[in-house]
């Protein structure tokens, strides 16, 4: 991607984001005759909140989003079922509970109890004005309906619900609004993992743009400043080292996190003129991301449960001390990349504010990674001593500035989630739309595939308007 030679250019669309909603936007103006865009891009790489891992082993797993969810609905698994160069695994293979206590749980002790809180939680007080955490919802379901169920599976259920809560909406549960935590649960299909990584999809995608066109107009390290939309006919973006792009239309796909930053200091502060509208703003503050970390322990050889897809770690005790966690404190999930592409390694789901933890280790990091995790792997382990991993990789998704987290999710407190929505589909001008995963609603919110259908949508809005 070539660096800028003048500071003024014109277009007819300039694209905020590289990540999938940027890309297919352009690639859907272009298959329509408009070529005329751009996309600016904050960061130096392309894909957004999308990275493939490749070890020297030949290990291939996404350090960001993994999986086609809801694969008989999905566009984009659909456009490549048959492509032999996007291989995937399907993820519906047998599943393993166990906890510091249990070396296997069996679902029943659990499941219908589970089951019972969400139901105990939609008919006393969630369709009310006052909104209880997750968290909060369970302690509420044990002070009125616990003494009808034995200890032991009313503390399973409770530690199934934090898993759940926390490690589908990647942060601790205390934060998790128990109101909309459970709406839209579940994808339609099974969910697909991709064993060739996201970044083949992502070159796929890529390669429906036009000739030259990632070379010569996706514009790395060009983190947008400042949008001017004081002219009724032009809108001005600006770019953090001076370049001015006016445009006809403006397709803002940056994340959340940065859209809501209202402090000027802040290094990647968008600045509006005019200020975005009193409304727009205050529907922004109200959205929170949290961080589903991974973790990646790859071994010599395999150790565990060949044959099971899944590990579900429950936890077993709160968090002491948030700054220095302790094992057993948070739900972890393991995937089980033996099964799932003959690799001997252990991918491990996490939430914050673990996944801050973990980010922020400098000194010593994969042993204290290790410490921390160790003791979960052992409870799965055929041998001992329990092998040590001859590599340890980690996300960063909290402190990457241009992103700062994973995917929103439902705020204790903050409202309804999909007000949000509503304002970034409507807008507040017409030549200034809004595309990203959290703009869509349904199960398709906060996935590769949300993200690609606002692409697409906001194209075909411009494309209405240019006719």
């Amino acid at each position: 991607m070539e660096r800028h030679k003048s500071n003024h250019s014109n277009h007819k669309v300039v694209i905020i984001g590289a990540g999938m909603a940027g890309i297919k936007c352009a690639i859907d103006l272009a298959k329509n005759g408009v070529e005329d865009t751009i996309i600016l891009e904050a960061s130096d790489r392309i894909g957004g909140r999308l990275e493939t891992l490749k070890t020297p082993d030949g290990l291939v797993c996404d350090l960001g989003a993994s999986w086609f969810h809801d694969s008989l609905t999905n566009p984009i698994f659909n456009k490549v079922l048959d492509d032999k160069r996007i291989k995937y695994f399907v993820d519906d293979k047998e599943n393993l509970f166990y906890s510091e206590n249990e070396a296997k749980i069996d679902q029943w002790r659990f499941r219908e109890v589970l089951e019972e809180i969400m139901a105990y939680g939609e008919v006393h007080g969630i369709g009310s004005e006052k909104d209880y955490s997750v968290a909060g919802l369970c302690s509420m379901y044990d002070a009125n309906r616990g003494r009808f169920t034995a200890d032991d599976r009313k503390q399973l259920a409770f530690g199934a619900m934090r898993q759940l809560a926390e490690l589908w909406n990647g942060t601790h549960w205390d934060n998790i609004s128990a109101k909309y935590c459970f709406e839209g649960l579940g994808h339609t299909g099974r969910n697909m993992l991709l064993t060739s990584g996201y970044e083949s999809v992502l070159r796929e995608e890529i390669g429906e743009l036009p000739p030259n066109y990632e070379a010569g107009k996706i514009k790395l390290n060009s983190r947008v400043s400042a949008i001017n939309y004081e002219d009724t006919d032009k809108v001005k973006v600006e770019s953090e080292n001076g370049h001015v792009y006016v445009c006809d239309y403006v397709v803002v796909t940056v994340p959340h996190t940065i859209l809501k930053l209202s402090d000027p200091k802040d290094p990647c502060y968008l600045q509006w003129e005019p200020p975005l509208p009193p409304t727009f703003a205050a529907g922004l503050s109200k959205t929170e991301y949290g961080s589903l970390g991974k973790v990646v322990f790859e071994f010599d050889a395999c150790f565990w449960h060949e044959n099971i897809g899944r590990f579900y770690a429950l936890a077993t005790k709160e968090p002491s001390n948030m700054d220095l966690p302790q094992p057993w404190e948070y739900p972890i999930i393991f995937l089980n990349y033996q099964l799932i592409s003959n690799k001997p390694a252990l991918v491990a789901l996490t939430q914050e504010p673990l996944s801050t933890y973990l980010e922020s280790l400098v000194t010593s990091k994969e042993v204290e990674i290790w410490r921390l995790f160790e003791p979960l792997i052992s409870k799965i382990s055929h041998v001992s001593p329990t092998p040590r991993p001859k590599r340890i990789y980690n996300s960063s998704w909290r402190s990457k500035k241009h992103i700062r987290g994973t995917y929103a999710y439902p705020a204790r407190g903050k409202g309804d989630p999909e007000a949000i929505i509503t304002l970034l589909e409507k807008s507040f001008d017409t030549r200034i739309r809004f595309a990203g995963a959290e703009s869509v609603r349904g199960s398709a919110n906060g996935c590769v595939h949300g993200a690609w259908m606002s692409g697409s949508r906001e194209a075909q809005f411009i494309l209405s308007y240019l006719k």
